[in-house]
């Protein structure tokens, strides 16, 4: 029994072993292993990036077998295991009409499983009494993408038609599980993570889905830059209507980590008192005018001007008008 077999009391399986193209269990039955010539698709047109040997799609293949046959005989039941990519393959065959896949969610995830941020969280993997994949199908996919393993719940045998009835609940968001693990301001702290994994991954802010990060992705943002907690200024900025707390802290972080604590200081105050500027061409000065003006900035807009005006100011370089142009390249803090 393995480790999460042993927590959550669940029965257990000795994982079958191969003998003469069948496979032998310990309840002493026979399943004989189905053909898997064919390859799975992850997505359509495309090939899997994790292809199994033969040996573990056997392997595999008897492991599911074993399950149906179980479940055939004692019905529904649910037990802890660890799924290679090549058992997901197999899982991933019979799934004849799940709903359309996210290639985002599956990037994102096999992310997670390659950076060894994934962990178990109590959700199953589910097969339905006919043997088709109830849910599952993102996680197994980015198992298949990353070639990593993954601990799981797998629950076998519940009826075809309830699949209706998956996936209604309400997602936490990024902020209420920061306020989970005791973080204050969470919400906006939540924000600020996301920005600044943006910007510290993709060089720029955007809401596309393709530069969206996970959960675990954020955790680890906020752990490893514990300035994002510090949310006052942001809040100031808030208050001076120049746009979101969560946005101006990331973006004071980022660019005092890249010119250093007292820059920072130097440009961003003027920003949010409105008094320091050095006439009508300090970038912090047409910065604090555009923000406050630009009620309908939106936040890739209101980064890309903050940015853009803090690059003036490390070259002492002043501004007249602050633009940034529709389809321009999002700016690179210097």
């Amino acid at each position: 029994m393995n480790l999460l077999g042993k927590f959550f009391g669940f029965g257990q399986m000795k994982t079958p072993e191969v003998v003469s193209g069948a496979v032998s269990t310990e309840e002493g039955m026979e399943v004989m292993l189905v053909d898997t010539s064919q390859k799975i698709k992850i997505e359509s047109g495309a090939e899997p990036l994790f292809s199994a040997s033969g040996a573990e799609r056997r392997r595999a293949e008897a492991i599911y077998d074993a399950w149906m046959k179980r479940a055939m005989r004692n019905g529904k039941f649910a037990e802890g295991v660890t799924i290679t990519p090549a058992l997901a393959e197999v899982l991933l065959k019979h799934n004849p009409d799940n709903r359309k896949i996210s290639r985002i969610a599956v990037n994102k995830y096999a992310s997670d499983m390659s950076g060894g941020r994934w962990e178990f969280n109590g959700e199953a993997i589910v097969i339905s009494d006919t043997g088709e994949l109830k849910d599952g199908q993102t996680r197994l996919t980015a198992c298949v993408q990353s070639g990593v393993s993954f601990q799981t719940i797998v629950v076998v045998g519940v009826s075809r038609q309830s699949r209706e009835t998956l996936d209604q609940g309400a997602r936490r968001t990024p902020g209420q599980q920061l306020q989970m693990l005791g973080y204050k301001d969470s919400s906006n702290l939540g924000h600020a993570g996301r920005v600044y994994w943006q910007l510290a991954t993709h060089g720029r802010v955007s809401s596309a889905p393709e530069f969206a990060c996970t959960w675990p992705q954020i955790l680890e943002t906020v752990e490893e830059n514990p300035g994002l907690c510090d949310t006052a200024y942001g809040h100031r900025a808030w208050k001076a209507k120049l746009g979101g707390v969560g946005l101006h802290v990331a973006l004071r972080l980022w660019c005092a980590n890249i010119g250093g604590v007292t820059a920072a200081e130097k440009f961003f105050e003027p920003v949010v008192s409105s008094l320091g500027f050095r006439g009508k061409t300090d970038p912090a000065y047409q910065l604090h005018k555009r923000l406050e003006e630009g009620k309908k900035l939106n936040e890739v807009e209101r980064a890309a001007f903050v940015i853009k005006a803090w690059n003036a100011f490390r070259r002492g370089q002043p501004i007249r008008v602050l633009k940034f142009l529709p389809g321009e390249d999002f700016p690179q803090a210097e």
